[in-house]
Order: C-alpha cells, then sequence, then structure tokens
C-alpha cells in the first residue's frame, strides 16, 4: 500500500466492499428484477428501507 501511494500520490484509497445481509441481499435481488437501474427517489427509499447508505 505505500509503494502504491508513491506511485500514485492523487489516487483516492479504494472503499471497502459492502458485505451485504441475506435480507438485504433478498431485497436488492428483488428490487433489481423490475427495474435495473434504480435511482432518484426509489433509490433513497430502497437505502433507507435496508439500512444503508444510497451509494452502498
Amino acid at each position: 500500500m505505500y509503494c502504491d501511494f508513491l506511485l500514485h500520490p492523487f489516487r483516492k484509497p479504494k472503499r471497502v466492499r459492502t458485505a451485504f445481509s441475506p435480507s438485504q441481499l433478498l431485497k436488492l435481488e428483488h428490487a433489481f428484477e423490475s427495474n435495473q437501474y434504480v435511482v432518484g427517489a426509489e433509490r433513497k427509499a430502497l437505502a433507507q428501507n435496508l439500512n444503508l447508505s444510497e451509494t452502498q
């Protein structure tokens, strides 16, 4: 990692991958079956329902 910083000093650090619970995965899969691109208010509502941020 230190070496990576020297090679790319302005690169943002990688975000930690979210580990979804089984119930969250089930709800996400159900949501994406009907609409693959969830945006706007629907995305915000889904995130709140799953106790996640919109970017997770």
